[in-house]
């Protein structure tokens, strides 16, 4: 299976509202769909909500029947001792292994990675697995998940998370105080 066999596209701007409508329209799509297996994109910012709406849908879904896997991108992530500093956002993300993973994934095999830790910026000695499954809801979150043109145009559905930058500058700074121990000058750094 290649990434790039045709598959229909939705595409659903989800504000920081009833995300319960939205979960239902997946598993409406899913159930109307004749693939066994429904790939879900969900991107956005940082601290967007990308990960609670991804954990919510998939435990609806399972709670509807129906099996679900997150695939979180994050765990793709280059180690900060590897950058050069000099990276934008994409720049961090191994595109590459991203596309080799997923398309792994979809002919049938369980994904095998260190886990990355954001309070740490490198892996860890943990491992992040993701079992595969023959048939279900396959959602794949993460900040560069809609910019990947191979998954974009796999994907049967494609939601861009948005919050209140009011929300989401609140949440940035917070994780990255708290988890991450960045001094909050550096956080402004960042965030600008």
């Amino acid at each position: 299976t290649n990434l790039i066999d045709g598959c229909r596209h939705y595409y659903i701007l989800m504000k920081y509202k009833n995300i319960n409508l939205i979960i239902e329209k997946i598993i409406r799509l899913y159930n109307g769909d004749k693939n066994k297996l429904f790939l879900v994109l969900v991107g956005g910012f940082s601290r967007s909500g990308k990960s609670t709406f991804s954990e919510a849908a998939q435990k609806k879904i399972i709670d509807n029947g129906i099996k679900s896997e997150v695939i979180c991108l994050d765990n793709w992530i280059t180690d900060i001792d590897k950058r050069t500093g000099q990276e934008n956002v994409r720049g961090r993300f191994d595109y590459s292994q991203i596309i080799s993973s997923v398309e792994c994934y979809l002919e049938g095999k369980e994904i095998r990675k260190l886990k990355y830790s954001p309070a740490n910026r490198k892996k860890i000695k943990s491992n992040y697995i993701v079992k595969n499954i023959d048939e279900g809801i396959i959602i794949v979150e993460g900040v560069v998940a809609l910019d990947i043109a191979n998954l974009r145009l796999a994907s049967n559905l494609n939601i861009y998370v948005e919050t209140s930058e009011n929300e989401r500058k609140k949440r940035f700074y917070d994780f990255h105080f708290n988890v991450k121990n960045i001094s909050l000058k550096e956080s402004d750094l960042i965030y600008k």
